[in-house]
C-alpha cells in the first residue's frame, strides 16, 4: 500500500495526511477565535452586571493553553518540520539507523510532546467549566441528585487529567530528552515507545468516553423541564454544540487506532503522521473552547431570545420544587399580590423565610446615532409562614420594571 497523488496513506484506510498549510490555518484561527469568544463571554457577564461564576474562572486558563499549542505548531511548520515529510536515514546501516536522530524528526517529537501536556490540562479545564456551567444552571438545593452528579463528574475530570500529565510526562522517568531521542533512547529510557503509545490511545479513549457523558449530562434534566417541545428541542440544540468537537476527537482516534495497525509498513510517513494526529487535537481544543463559551455568550450573539431559553430553564426547574411545598390549593404564578394563607394569630410560633428567586434579563438595543438600553427584571418572591402548626404561602406580586 503506498501514498497516492492526492495524500493519501494506506489506501485501504482511507485517512489522509494534514498538510502544513491546513495545520498552519487550524492553530492560528481557532487559538484566536477562543480568545474572542472568551473575551466575549466576559464582556456579556459585565453588560449583564453578574458576577463571575467558577466556570468563567476555569476558561482563563483553558484558553491560555489552547493558544499554547497553537503557538508550538506555528513553530514547528516554521521548521519546516511538522506537516512535512519524514527526513530518509544517510545509510541503511542498522546501528546507524537505531542511533541516527535527524533534527527535523527532534523537532515534531518535541512539539509532540509539548502540545500533549499542553492539550490534557486545557481539556481538563474545558470539561470542568462545562461541568460548573450545568451547576450554575440547573441546581437549585444542594440536596438535588443532579449536584452530587456533577461533582462526582468534575472529580473523575481532574483525576483524568491529572493522571494523563503525569503518565506522559514521567513515561521516560527523569530522562525528559529521550521523548525525542533516538531509537535507542527509546528503547534504554521509555520501553521503546510502546508503553507511551499505549498511554496516548487511551487517552485518546477516555478523552472522548469523557466527553460524551458530558455532553448528554443535562440531557435527563432538560426533558424532563415543563416546557413545551420546541423550546426543549431548542435548549438541548444549545447544550450539544460540542458535538463538533466530539467529532474532531472520534476523527483522531480512528487515525491514530489506523497508525498503529500499520505502524509496521514501511510507507508511512512518521512526521507527517505524527502532525496529523496533532492537528486534530489543535481542532478538538479549539473547538471544545469555543463550544464551552457559545452558550454563556448568547446574549451578545443571538439576542433575547436565547437569553429567555436560558431563564425559561431556570424558572422551569425551580418552580414545580416551590409548588410541591404550596400544597394543591396554592396559586404558581399569581400577578396580584394576594394571600391564600389565613391572617397571622397573635400567639405566632415561628416565622421562616422560605425562599427568594430572581430572575433578571437585560437587553441592549442600539440605533443609528444613539444607544439605548432596555432592562427588564422579573422577581418573584415567596415566603412561608408557620402558624400554630398551620402552614400558610405568601405569594408576592411578579414585579416587571423597564428602565
Amino acid at each position: 500500500m503506498s501514498q497516492d497523488g492526492d495524500g493519501l496513506a494506506y489506501s485501504g484506510t482511507r485517512f489522509q495526511y494534514a498538510t502544513p498549510a491546513e495545520i498552519l490555518a487550524a492553530a492560528a484561527a481557532l487559538p484566536a477565535l477562543g480568545i474572542i469568544v472568551v473575551i466575549l463571554r466576559f464582556y456579556t457577564r459585565l453588560l449583564q452586571k453578574a458576577k463571575l461564576g467558577i466556570d468563567g474562572f476555569l476558561i482563563l486558563p483553558a484558553v491560555v493553553l489552547v493558544s499554547g499549542m497553537g503557538a508550538a505548531l506555528i513553530a514547528g511548520v516554521e521548521q519546516e518540520a511538522v506537516g512535512y515529510s519524514t527526513p530518509p536515514p544517510p545509510g541503511s546501516d542498522p546501528e546507524l539507523v537505531f542511533t541516527w536522530r535527524d533534527p527535523k524528526i527532534t523537532m515534531v517529537q518535541k512539539v509532540q510532546f509539548i502540545t500533549q501536556l499542553l492539550m490534557i490540562a486545557a481539556y481538563g479545564f474545558i470539561k470542568l467549566s462545562i461541568i460548573f456551567f450545568y451547576r450554575r444552571i440547573f441546581i437549585t438545593s444542594k440536596s438535588d441528585r443532579f449536584n452530587l452528579i456533577t461533582i462526582i463528574c468534575a472529580c473523575v475530570v481532574v483525576a483524568w487529567t491529572l493522571a494523563y500529565i503525569f503518565a506522559v510526562a514521567l513515561d521516560c522517568g527523569t530522562h525528559w530528552v529521550a521523548h525525542w531521542g533516538s531509537v535507542a533512547d527509546l528503547f534504554a529510557y521509555c520501553h521503546g515507545g510502546f508503553e507511551v503509545q499505549q498511554i496516548v490511545e487511551s487517552l485518546f479513549i477516555t478523552d472522548l468516553v469523557t466527553d460524551v457523558i458530558i455532553i448528554a449530562l443535562p440531557m435527563p434534566r432538560i426533558w424532563s423541564l415543563h416546557l413545551t417541545l420546541g423550546r426543549k428541542i431548542v435548549i438541548t440544540a444549545i447544550f450539544l454544540l460540542g458535538g463538533v468537537a466530539i467529532g474532531a476527537a472520534a476523527a483522531r482516534l480512528g487515525i491514530f487506532v489506523t497508525q498503529i495497525k500499520y505502524s509496521l509498513d514501511p510507507t508511512i510517513d512518521e512526521n507527517k503522521s505524527v502532525s496529523t494526529v496533532m492537528y486534530w487535537s489543535m481542532i478538538e481544543a479549539g473547538l471544545s473552547l469555543i463550544a464551552a463559551c457559545l452558550p454563556t455568550t448568547h446574549h451578545l450573539l443571538r439576542g433575547r431570545y436565547i437569553s429567555s431559553v436560558v431563564a425559561s430553564v431556570r424558572s422551569a426547574i425551580s418552580m414545580p420544587s416551590l409548588t410541591r411545598s404550596q400544597g394543591s390549593g396554592g396559586s404558581r404564578g399569581s400577578r396580584n399580590n394576594r394571600s391564600d394563607a389565613p391572617p397571622p394569630s397573635q400567639d405566632q410560633t415561628a416565622i421562616d423565610s422560605f425562599r427568594k428567586l430572581s430572575e433578571s434579563e437585560s437587553l441592549a438595543r442600539r440605533s443609528s446615532g444613539a444607544s439605548r438600553e432596555l432592562r427588564v427584571t422579573k422577581t418573584v418572591a415567596i415566603e412561608m409562614t408557620r402558624h400554630n402548626g398551620s402552614e400558610g404561602v405568601k405569594h408576592g406580586a411578579e414585579a416587571w420594571e423597564t428602565v
